[in-house]
């Protein structure tokens, strides 16, 4: 076939010719990826009343979709996400600490499955003193 193609690239009916060429491609190595899953760094805040609903940050890394966050094992309701910073509502806490007490639940996020690592979030209730009130009889 090499002879009937002329320089011109027109075979021998003059009929223009297109030779392509193809080539293999050969992998010498398979790689393969895994998720490493999600990590938390920090909270902000890293307490709170226990009557929940205001806004916790988390920052971390692997926030990806389908992405849930929980707090002492409650969903913390999702407000916006990234791949590195989460947003969420804290749910109430129950039971609540008594006055003055503290109660120290961890913050898990879970994507796909996998949980990251967990941070302590406390919830504080105030102690509340009426004046006078010692001196109630």
């Amino acid at each position: 076939m090499r002879d009937e193609i002329s320089k011109n690239g027109n075979g021998p009916l003059g009929v223009p010719v297109m030779l392509f060429f193809l080539t293999a491609c050969v992998i010498f190595g398979a790689a393969s990826y895994a998720y490493a899953g999600p990590t938390i760094n920090s909270l902000s805040p890293r307490s709170g009343g226990p009557m929940g609903g205001y806004k916790l940050t988390i920052y971390g890394s692997g926030f990806v979709k389908a992405t849930h966050v929980t707090i002492g094992g409650k969903i913390c309701a999702l407000k916006s996400q990234s791949v590195t910073e989460i947003e969420c509502y804290v749910p109430a806490c129950s039971p609540a600490p008594g006055p003055g007490a503290s109660a120290s639940v961890p913050v898990v996020v879970t994507v796909g499955g996998m949980n990251s690592n967990s941070l302590s979030f406390t919830y504080s209730a105030p102690l509340i003193s009426l004046p006078g009130s010692a001196n109630f009889r």
